[in-house]
């Protein structure tokens, strides 16, 4: 089993979110994996981060995000259009960066939680990367 954190509340407006979304639409979302998704916003170490304005902001790799899910994109964009986490710099090919985004400044600051992963499909793409 693999344990990951995020913030209480943002927990909670992401289950309500993926419930209203998954009704009206045919491309359902899984929780554990948008979950998975912000928690490496939260838990990617903190050498990663390039000094302390930057300490709330990370970069994420579409290369890694693929090799747990094909549609990670689709994650992404709904966790910034419903402002569960904002985009901060978008990816340049010519300077070979990655998109960088931050929590939402409302979850921010509040208390994080431990949630187990149990989406066997997800479970297997662990390795200890992660």
């Amino acid at each position: 089993m693999k344990t990951v954190i995020i913030q209480k509340a943002l927990l909670s407006s992401l289950r309500e979110l993926l419930i209203q979304h998954n009704q009206f639409t045919q491309k359902q979302l899984k929780l554990d994996y948008a979950i998975f998704f912000v928690s490496r916003i939260n838990s990617l170490p903190t050498y990663y981060r390039n000094n302390e304005q930057e300490y709330n902001k990370i970069r994420l790799s579409s290369q890694i995000m693929k090799e747990y899910s094909s549609n990670y994109k689709t994650y992404i964009d709904f966790l910034v259009k419903e402002e569960l986490i904002v985009l901060i710099k978008e990816y340049g090919a010519d300077i070979k960066e990655c998109r960088t985004y931050k929590i939402a400044d409302k979850y921010s600051c509040d208390e994080v939680v431990s949630y187990p992963i149990t989406d066997k499909k997800l479970l297997g793409k662990f390795t200890d990367k992660t």
